[in-house]
C-alpha cells in the first residue's frame, strides 16, 4: 500500500494502539453493531513479508518470547549471549541484513524464523484478547469478519468468524465457487463475496452461483476494483441491473434458509459423495444442477437450483433416481424463476427414474419437489 495517500499499519504488540483499537470496538458495540469487518488482518505478520516492525515494543516482545520458548544454549548456538540485552534490530542493522520487500525474501536462518513466529503469535493473541475484551464490553458476542481475499481460510483468517471478501476473475467457474464456499462450511465458517468486475453478465452469474450454493455476493455498489494514488477504482451497479434477482432471493427465502448442499453435477464438477451421480443434466452442456436439502426434515421440499453459463437460453431434461428422491414417493415439480410466476411441471416416470423438461433456462432457476 506504499502508493496510497495517508496510508499507515498499527502494531499489534504497540500499547497505544491496542488502547485506540479497543475504543473503536467499543465505541461500535455501544452503536449497536451487529458485526464488525476487518480489513487486511495479517498485521505485523504480514508486515514482515515487506520490511517488518522493529519497534522497541517488538523488540521486548521477542526478547520474551525467545526466553520462553528457548533454552540458552539454543539461544547462544544463534549468537545470543544476553537475551535481555539483545536487540534483533541492532543486530539486523551490524549484519547489514536487507531491508524492506528484500527481507521478506531474505533467508535470515532460524532467528529470523524465531522473529516471523513470534509476529504470528503477536497476532493471534491480538485478535484473541480484542475480542474477548469488546464482547465483555457489550455482554454478548460480536462477530467479527476479515477481508480473506479468494476464500482463504489460512493464517490469519481462522482467527475470524466469518470471510467478506474480494472474489477475483480467476474464480468465478461454479465448481471452485462451490468449493470455497464448501470449505467454509467444513470449517464452521460463513463465507460471503465482493466481485472485481465491472461485467454486468458476470455478475449476474455469480449472485446465482453464490446463492445456489448458500453462499452469498453481496450486492454490487461501491465494489473495490484496484487501488490508484488516490484510493481506489470503484464500481456502482445499477439496481435495474440486479434488483430481479436479489428480489427473487427475497421472494423465496423459504427455498434457502435452513438448506444445505446434498449433491451437484455439471461441466468440470465432481461430487465424491457418490459412484453414480443422483440425478443427470442431458441436452445442454453448460448447465449446472446444484441440490439443497433440509437436513433431518423427510418432508421438506427438495430444491434444484439450475444454472446456465451460456447467453444463449438452455433447453434440456432433468433425470433422478426415484430412490435418490424422498425414497420413491410421488413428488411434485415446480419450477421458480426470477420475474416470473412459478410453472408446474409435468413428471416422466421409467426405469427407476423420473424425468423433467426444462426450457429456455437463461441463468438461474430453482426446481422446487414437494412429496405428495
Amino acid at each position: 500500500m506504499r502508493t496510497w495517500k495517508h496510508s499507515s499499519w498499527g502494531c499489534v504488540n504497540s500499547p497505544d494502539y491496542r488502547r485506540s483499537y479497543l475504543a473503536r470496538l467499543k465505541q461500535y458495540a455501544d452503536l449497536g453493531a451487529d458485526s464488525i469487518q476487518t480489513d487486511d488482518p495479517g498485521n505485523n505478520w504480514t508486515a514482515t513479508q515487506w520490511g517488518a516492525c522493529f519497534c522497541e515494543h517488538c523488540m521486548v516482545g521477542f526478547n520474551l518470547y525467545l526466553k520462553k520458548h528457548f533454552e540458552v544454549e539454543h539461544l547462544a548456538g544463534l549468537g545470543i549471549e544476553d537475551v535481555d540485552e539483545f536487540s534483533y534490530a541492532d543486530y539486523l542493522r551490524q549484519g547489514k541484513a536487507p531491508v524492506g520487500d528484500a527481507f521478506g525474501r531474505w533467508n535470515g536462518g532460524k532467528l529470523k524464523e524465531h522473529f516471523v513466529e513470534f509476529q504470528r503469535q503477536s497476532v493471534e493473541e491480538f485478535y484473541r484478547t480484542m475480542g474477548e475484551a469488546v464482547d465483555k464490553h457489550a455482554g454478548r458476542h460480536i462477530p467479527v469478519s476479515c477481508n480473506n481475499y479468494a476464500g482463504r481460510w489460512t493464517f490469519p483468517y481462522h482467527l475470524f468468524d466469518y470471510g467478506m471478501a474480494e472474489l477475483p476473475h480467476r474464480d468465478v467457474h461454479p465448481a471452485r465457487i462451490r468449493a470455497k464456499l464448501l470449505e467454509a462450511r467444513r470449517l464452521g465458517k460463513a463465507q460471503v463475496f465482493t466481485f472485481v468486475s465491472t461485467d454486468v453478465r458476470e455478475t449476474r452469474r455469480v449472485i446465482a452461483v453464490c446463492y445456489a450454493n448458500g453462499g452469498h455476493l453481496i450486492v454490487p455498489w461501491d465494489v473495490y476494483l484496484k487501488s490508484t494514488p488516490e484510493g481506489s477504482d470503484r464500481y456502482f451497479g445499477k439496481p435495474e441491473e440486479y434488483a430481479d434477482l436479489y428480489g427473487f432471493v427475497r421472494e423465496r427465502t423459504r427455498y434457502f434458509d435452513g438448506y444445505e448442499d446434498a449433491a451437484a453435477v455439471g461441466p468440470d464438477l465432481k461430487d465424491d459423495r457418490y459412484e453414480a451421480p443422483p440425478l443427470a443434466v442431458a441436452g445442454a452442456p453448460g448447465v449446472f444442477a446444484f441440490v439443497r436439502v433440509q437436513p433431518d426434515k423427510a418432508d421438506a421440499p427438495i430444491v434444484v437450483h439450475l444454472l446456465s453459463v451460456t447467453d444463449s437460453p438452455q433447453s434440456f431434461t432433468l433425470t433422478w433416481r426415484e430412490q435418490a428422491f424422498f425414497q420413491g414417493r410421488p413428488v411434485h415439480a415446480k419450477l421458480c424463476r426470477p420475474g416470473v410466476e412459478p410453472q408446474d411441471l409435468q413428471i416422466e416416470s421409467a426405469d427407476a427414474s423420473r424425468t423433467v423438461q426444462i426450457n429456455d433456462l437463461r441463468l438461474w432457476s430453482i426446481l422446487v419437489l414437494n412429496p405428495r
